[in-house]
């Protein structure tokens, strides 16, 4: 069997009812559409952050300076030293 785990998942009535309805004309289980759909929406969220992540490493790499070096810097001009955004 392969190793598996249990998560529970709170909604609205509505939306487990619409699930139940694409459920059974799909003749799926709700939990089947479920796992299918968590899966799917993990492959695009790490597709996205992936992304995401290149993006800024680009952005260091055209910058000279880290995204991070770079905030600190706006920080530091716009708020002065020692001053943070919330304050």
């Amino acid at each position: 069997m392969p190793d598996r785990a249990v998560i529970s998942v709170h909604t609205s009535k509505e939306t487990a009812e619409r699930l139940g309805k694409i459920a059974a004309r799909s003749s799926r289980s709700r939990s089947a559409l479920a796992k299918e759909a968590i899966e799917r929406f993990i492959e695009d969220e790490e597709a996205w952050q992936a992304k995401i992540a290149k993006s800024i490493e680009q952005a260091d790499d055209c910058l000279g300076i880290t995204t991070e070096e770079l905030l600190r810097r706006a920080r530091e001009r716009y708020l002065g030293s020692g001053q943070t955004a919330a304050e």
